[in-house]
């Protein structure tokens, strides 16, 4: 049952809070008072997709927060506590979704996941933003990097690695994604290596939840083939390796190896890709260029 739902900066909400209890609620008012609004707020609430539209005339973004309680017996076994969930939606059109509560699954475009209890995880998914308005749309700051011979370095994301010698800045991925700070390749453009810093404040199984779901939908017969702990840059990682089909590319058939690192309040992944028939050659250059990634003015040892 909904017992709480709080609105701020939506459509021409300033804020409003609003209490449930059991039995019958009406919604009265005079037509444009906004109660068509907080079924708007019930719907981002469920993961329907925020756009720039819903953001007040002023505001930075738009929020929704909703609690729920007396769950049904199904429910009650698996979760301790009620449910809070707040959603967001800004000016670019970047949504999120923050929930509390017990371990449970979310649908999301990504497919379902996993939510640990006692964790507040907040997640932001591409494909469910609206399009940005270009007129609103700030350019994306230029990333600080360069690549000394076989030393890269991005002081943006502030981390290193070491690259064979004649590889070369990839800048055209780069630009396909704000998310990814950087994209480097061989001078032949078999082997790739992208650097992808994500906000994310959950855990590190919550977060390869995330990523594998993401490849799920992105490739056609996504196959994860191998899953290791791994030990990067003083921290406790998760190595995998996957292939799988590009439906955009005629059916090409990528090979990947990645490595997720968990941060304050973030994750790093890193992406090694090519196609499948020369995976297991460029495999020791991609391990040797993830073993000298490292964040800058860390000891080299």
């Amino acid at each position: 049952m909904l017992t709480h739902l709080q609105l701020r900066d939506l459509v021409i909400v300033d804020e409003a809070e609003l209490d449930f209890g059991p039995g019958l609620t009406a919604l009265t008012g005079e037509t444009g008072a906004g109660k068509s609004i907080v079924v708007d707020a019930l719907l981002l609430i469920a993961g329907g997709r925020g756009g720039t539209d819903i953001v007040r005339q002023g505001a930075e973004r738009a929020e929704v927060a909703a609690s729920f309680a007396a769950l049904p017996d199904a429910a009650v076994a698996w979760l301790e506590a009620g449910v809070h969930i707040k959603a967001v939606a800004d000016l670019l059109g970047h949504s999120s979704i923050a929930i509390t509560g017990d371990t449970f699954q979310v649908k999301t475009a990504y497919g379902d996941i996993q939510v640990p209890r006692a964790e507040v995880v907040s997640i932001t998914f591409p494909e469910n933003q609206a399009k940005k308005d270009s007129a609103r749309s700030k350019p994306r700051p230029p990333v600080d990097e360069s690549l000394n011979g076989t030393t890269y370095k991005n002081r943006t994301a502030n981390f290193q690695l070491t690259v064979p010698q004649g590889w070369v800045l990839a800048l055209e991925l780069v630009a396909q994604s704000p998310d990814i700070v950087a994209g480097l390749k061989s001078p032949d453009e078999i082997y790739f290596v992208l650097v992808t810093p994500e906000k994310f404040s959950g855990t590190l199984s919550a977060y390869e939840g995330l990523v594998e779901t993401q490849y799920q939908i992105n490739f056609k017969d996504y196959k994860k083939l191998s899953e290791n702990p791994i030990q990067m840059d003083g921290r406790a990682g998760i190595r995998l390796i996957w292939h799988g089909k590009n439906t955009g590319a005629n059916d090409a058939p990528p090979k990947a190896l990645i490595y997720l690192l968990p941060y304050e309040n973030r994750m790093v992944r890193l992406t090694f890709l090519t196609v499948e028939p020369v995976f297991d050659e460029g495999l020791p250059i991609f391990e040797k260029i993830a073993a000298s990634y490292q964040t800058l003015g860390a000891s080299t040892k």
